[in-house]
């Protein structure tokens, strides 16, 4: 078992990179469009309220999978987009995975940002609003910072979501840590191995971002009435 694990754990450290490195996109991208519809959600426009509150709870609710097929099967299909200059990123596989998963982990964490900036305690927007701050300083001086420090454990949960969901991008051919397992085991007809091993690793990864959760919340918590 051993020399086949030596054997196999070249092929399925590869696929493991594959998985952290959409990881981390879909994260800075699921961040950006979260924060955009998270501030869109508590702006005093209804149209772009309106907007945020149907992005969250459609995406919210629709499977990552069903998002990923529809963007691969679906949008990458379409004669407009293969004969348009959205075909370069349609085309790949890589590209349509993070687009998914990116809009799925958009919805939650607008979901959780908007709701931490809806709990800021309104002695902080009196005083803020006593000392002259305009709105906009407000928000990015003291509204958000407080929103962050909120959000900041259930966005722990969100992040380790998205590391289990990523395992969904094997269905679209890309070889990432699950999907490389599934090869292998294919190829071996020994499910234990890989499968075991792809295990271990996907624990591995979640130990160290709850790791560094931990830590930064440490750090963030320290003084607990500021």
């Amino acid at each position: 078992m051993l020399d086949t694990l030596f054997h196999l754990l070249p092929r399925l450290l590869a696929g493991f990179w594959v998985t952290i490195e959409l990881l981390v996109l879909s994260a800075l991208g699921g961040v950006c469009v979260g924060a955009a519809m998270a501030l869109a959600g508590i702006a005093d426009c209804r149209l772009l309220r309106s907007i945020s509150e149907s992005y969250r709870a459609i995406f919210r609710s629709i499977p990552g999978l069903v998002v990923l097929y529809f963007i691969y099967y679906g949008i990458a299909q379409l004669e407009i987009v293969r004969s348009s200059l959205l075909w370069v990123v349609f085309k790949q596989a890589h590209w349509c995975a993070w687009l998914a998963l990116s809009i799925n982990h958009g919805a939650f964490t607008a979901e959780l940002l908007c709701g931490a900036l809806r709990a800021v305690p309104q002695d902080y927007l009196q005083a803020s609003a006593a000392l002259g701050l305009r709105p906009l300083k407000t928000l990015w001086l003291i509204r958000m910072p407080i929103a962050l420090r909120l959000v900041l454990p259930a966005y722990t949960t969100e992040l380790i979501f998205l590391t289990k969901t990523t395992s969904i991008v094997s269905t679209i051919t890309i070889l990432d840590l699950l999907g490389t397992a599934d090869i292998i085991y294919k190829e071996t007809f020994d499910p234990f191995v890989p499968l075991v091993t792809a295990g271990l690793l996907y624990l591995l990864l979640i130990s160290v971002i709850t790791h560094v959760s931990t830590l930064i919340e440490s750090r963030v918590f320290r003084y607990p009435n500021i």
